[in-house]
């Protein structure tokens, strides 16, 4: 199925450039799984994920109370309303790039500390393509960092507010890709307390299709470049495995 291009998120263009710092670990599932892991937004650390403003709850209550005006008991489906956007994260799914046209320090840091790690590079047009040629539905674009308490993102749609973060992780550029996958239902509804949804989906690609370049970190020894490289190659990838560029040495 296509990918969404949902008005309230925002391409960048096709010709981005994206990083997905993981560890070696991560490395070698992704080889072996030939797949992209999307991990479920309430796995990913951030208690504000999918959150609204003030601003947002009040409008949608107040949008909710006039559609349901006159209905008995009304007032508790506008309760319940906050509830089941919380227990939406339990059915988003979330994959993250780092936008930026060089590699970063503080990725290196955040992910692949101890030097056991790598770097794939991408642009958004190769993500792009291979979510496409996906049977899954996906919503992929920049997170807008906002400050909750003025902005309002006036969109009820389950997976917009999942492209709004914190000013805080501004320094994260996020290009992410995103999935809606609702529990199976039961008796017409959505069971909001059921956990059984996976904490992971992993999503098949055509997988070098969308990495253009493979980095081992600042500091790797030849050996680790070395094996990350024959690594690669035994599972089908032909471009070259480079070593950091922040190991080019200076000049005075």
């Amino acid at each position: 199925m296509p990918l969404v291009n949902d008005h309230s998120i925002e391409q960048p263009p096709d010709e981005t450039v994206l990083w997905r710092y993981v560890s070696l670990a991560k490395f070698v599932s992704m080889l072996k799984s030939r797949a992209i892991f999307f991990s479920r937004a309430d796995r990913l650390g951030d208690p504000h994920e999918g959150a609204v403003s003030p601003l947002d709850n009040e409008e949608w209550a107040a949008a909710l109370e006039r559609l349901l005006e006159g209905i008995a008991d009304h007032e508790e489906a506008i309760a319940e309303l906050s509830t089941v956007r919380e227990r939406a994260r339990r059915w988003v799914y979330v994959n993250s790039w780092f936008a930026s046209h060089t590699e970063s320090a503080a990725m290196w840091d955040l992910y692949a500390a101890g030097g056991e790690g790598v770097a794939v590079q991408t642009t958004f047009g190769r993500l792009k393509s291979a979510l496409n040629a996906s049977e899954q539905i996906v919503f992929a674009g920049r997170v807008s960092y906002v400050d909750y308490q003025s902005a309002a993102i006036h969109d009820p749609e389950a997976v917009a507010p999942f492209f709004y973060k914190r000013e805080a992780f501004a320094h994260e550029q996020e290009v992410r890709a995103a999935i809606f996958e609702l529990p199976p239902s039961q008796d017409g509804g959505f069971p909001l307390d059921d956990d059984d949804n996976p904490v992971g989906l992993e999503i098949e690609v055509s997988l070098w299709s969308v990495i253009e370049r493979i980095y081992t970190p600042p500091g790797a020894a030849e050996w680790f470049t070395e094996a990350i490289g024959w690594l690669a190659r035994e599972n089908g990838y032909t471009a070259a495995v480079v070593r950091s560029s922040m190991d080019d040495q200076p000049f005075f």
